[in-house]
């Protein structure tokens, strides 16, 4: 049976994406938002790895806090890329290590937030 890690299952698409991996008969492992940060996210993708072996690892979009660009602090703004960018390189690079180790094949899916596209006026997040 196949392994699939899903970083960030609690928010957002997070329950969703879960829900239809365990439906498609994948064995899921969740991270939740809160232990997702940039420090702790990549030991939890190494440990589960190295127990049950990664086939799929969806890195889902983050909680962003959307402000106004002139209110954001430089720690909110260092928060949000702890979240946004290395977070899911660290989740990506021990899931690669581990799928490296054990010679198997790894799929990866990044979600990332419609305001990569579709941008606030004056916002950042």
């Amino acid at each position: 049976m196949a392994t699939a890690i899903v970083v960030n299952a609690d928010i957002g698409a997070g329950p969703a994406i879960r829900a239809r991996l365990l439906g498609d008969g994948f064995v899921v492992h969740a991270i939740d938002n809160a232990a997702a940060d940039r420090s702790s996210v990549g030991g939890a993708v190494a440990r589960i790895g190295a127990d049950y072996g990664v086939d799929l690892l969806v890195n889902n979009a983050p909680r962003f806090e959307v402000r106004n660009a002139l209110d954001m602090s430089a720690a909110s703004f260092s928060s949000l890329l702890g979240s946004g960018l290395h977070g899911v390189f660290s989740s990506c690079r021990e899931a690669a290590r581990c799928a490296a180790e054990s010679g198997t094949e790894l799929v990866i899916v990044n979600v990332i937030s419609t305001l990569a596209v579709v941008g606030l006026a004056g916002r950042m997040g």
